[in-house]
């Protein structure tokens, strides 16, 4: 029997065939080179066939006893037209009828086949389309999201660096300080050392004196003019 395609494929060639012949003849007639005989459909042909003639020799005669028209002879009137107003005014078939392509019961069950393993591949198709779609919408969608997150983290990078480069900046402020405020503590450390050394000195002198004044003070129950009277003596011996 054949695949279905193959089948197909052999009654579009057989279809192909007949319109091109039914073609040529739409043709043939339109140029007025057609003859009676050659359309198997044709009145004309019909009426030839259904008249029996006889041979005489290479002469073909017809079955009459009538001599043949003088071919010098005027040609016969045609026949008046005839007016059909019937009640259905449905025009006259026409005179010259194409060979119409009839399919067959197989070739019409291969064509519903076909027909119906269309429709079933065309909805397949069509389901795997709004398959398709919903898959690009949902892409689309993500796409979207992606692209609007995007440019929220660009605009989110673009603050950041402002305040980076802002911190950048207070820290080099920071720095310069700091540099400054160091240089001040150096100068107060050293103000500081010298200070103390002179406090050290003025320390040394001081338990000095406190020496010298220890010896020039009265010891307690001691008579003050005895006191003053020694003091007096070493004054002058010292002198």
């Amino acid at each position: 029997m054949g695949s279905l395609g193959n089948r197909m494929q052999s009654i579009r060639k057989r279809l192909t065939r007949s319109m091109t012949f039914n073609t040529k003849k739409e043709e043939q007639k339109k140029n007025g080179k057609v003859q009676p005989g050659d359309d198997p459909t044709s009145d004309a042909a019909k009426t030839d066939a259904a008249k029996p003639s006889k041979t005489d020799g290479d002469k073909v005669t017809p079955d009459t006893d009538k001599p043949a028209s003088n071919p010098d002879s005027p040609l016969p009137k045609p026949a008046p037209k005839t007016n059909n107003n019937n009640n259905n005014n449905t025009p006259p078939p026409p005179k010259h009828q194409s060979a119409a392509y009839t399919l067959t019961t197989f070739e019409a069950h291969t064509v519903i086949d076909w027909h119906y393993q269309s429709q079933a591949r065309y909805d397949t198709l069509q389901q795997e389309k709004y398959d398709l779609q919903a898959k690009h919408d949902k892409l689309q969608a993500e796409y979207h999201e992606v692209k609007d997150a995007r440019a929220n983290a660009v605009a989110k990078a673009k603050a950041l660096r402002e305040r980076c480069d802002e911190l950048v900046a207070a820290s080099v402020g920071l720095k310069r300080d700091v540099a400054r405020l160091q240089v001040e503590n150096d100068t107060l450390l050293e103000d500081f050392q010298k200070k103390a050394e002179m406090l050290d000195v003025q320390r040394a002198r001081f338990e000095t004196l406190e020496v010298e004044f220890a010896k020039h003070v009265c010891p307690v129950g001691v008579d003050v003019e005895k006191f003053l009277e020694a003091g007096r003596e070493r004054l002058e011996g010292v002198e």
